[in-house]
């Protein structure tokens, strides 16, 4: 009987401590319909960079470096909907860019670092004037992704993600690569 009731309490403290808190009892890691908003970190850390170094660099958003606004949707406690969407426009070269993408994710982990993979699509549209003529390239990619996220506080993750995959380009004339992204360094926040 003691063994019973041992296995008993060892099954029980095993499955109850799954869900990890932080001092005050909220939840650290994002469970089954919490939201998350996240943009890409470069650009923020590039520019508190600046800020106290006193140097002036500007700083370049563009989608095509990775700034984006990603929205996400528990749909599980280790599944998600992702959502991306950006925009970018540049008065002086008269250029103007704008994308949505649609994503999968899968979690993996119990702690604090969480590893991520999945697939996504991505729809981009790009106008640029380049002095002797408009150009007008509408591209498409699909990507698979691999990453990790570590939660610095509640509901709130650092992460980095590596994406590969085709993306055909429209324009004059029609190119097609197969290419990845290294290192996307992002920041999300969970609610």
């Amino acid at each position: 009987m003691r063994k019973l009731l041992f296995i008993f309490f060892i099954f029980c403290s095993i499955s109850f401590s799954q869900q990890i808190v932080n001092k005050n009892g909220f939840p650290i890691l994002p469970q089954t319909g919490d939201w998350s908003i996240g943009t890409d970190a470069g650009s923020f850390i590039s520019f508190f960079g600046n800020i106290f170094s006193g140097d002036y660099n500007p700083v370049n958003i563009s989608f095509h470096d990775g700034a984006f606004i990603y929205v996400k949707r528990m749909i599980k406690d280790d599944e998600a909907n992702r959502y991306k969407m950006g925009a970018f426009f540049n008065s002086v070269t008269e250029e103007l860019e704008f994308g949505i993408g649609y994503g999968s994710e899968k979690r993996k982990g119990k702690t604090r670092l969480q590893g991520f993979y999945g697939y996504e699509g991505f729809v981009g549209m790009n106008y640029i004037d380049q002095g002797d003529g408009k150009d007008f390239i509408t591209s498409i990619s699909a990507n698979i992704f691999i990453g990790c996220e570590y939660f610095i506080a509640s509901k709130v993750a650092v992460g980095a993600e590596y994406a590969y995959g085709p993306t055909l380009s429209i324009s004059n004339k029609i190119n097609f690569l197969l290419e990845g992204g290294t290192g996307f360094i992002r920041m999300n926040f969970y609610f």
